[in-house]
């Protein structure tokens, strides 16, 4: 019991400490990694994903960020793309603008971003031909069921 409580608090903190970021050797550690844009349930996932014992990386695909992509494909085994819906995207990060006390025209919110962020990330999934969950309007613990058995965990 108490070796089951230890290894799911190291999960737990493997995901904190790689949270949204290129970390080549959190990735090498990882058990799952999962990619996606900004608000596609990253971080809740990733942490939920530690809760039942598993490390989880989590990286942002965002078209200002160089991703090695030749370098990623090693992985590919162990990641699963994150898409969601734009309409619903653009209402999550309006929302998000709002909480953070940003300008309401803020260029994270308006659709030309995020029609830019959506096809770049469609560009990476597809290029590195890893599986793929929409995430939206689905609860934490769907989304860990739907990648766990795509990774075959």
């Amino acid at each position: 019991m108490k070796a089951d409580y230890l290894k799911k608090i190291k999960a737990m903190e493997f995901s904190l400490e790689a949270d949204d970021q290129v970390n080549w050797k959190k990735l090498d550690e990882a058990d799952i990694v999962l990619l996606g844009v900004s608000c596609t349930a990253k971080t809740p996932l990733s942490l939920y994903l530690g809760y039942l014992s598993y490390k989880t990386s989590n990286l942002p695909l965002v078209p200002e960020l160089s991703l090695d992509l030749d370098k990623l494909s090693l992985y590919k085994e162990k990641m699963v793309g994150l898409t969601i819906k734009q309409s619903y995207l653009r209402k999550l990060r309006k929302r998000k603008v709002v909480d953070l006390g940003l300008p309401i025209n803020s260029k994270y919110s308006q659709p030309a971003r995020i029609t830019k962020e959506i096809e770049y990330a469609k560009k990476i999934l597809v290029t590195l031909d890893i599986s793929v969950v929409d995430v939206t309007d689905k609860s934490i613990e769907k989304l860990a069921t739907e990648v766990l058995k795509l990774i075959g965990l």
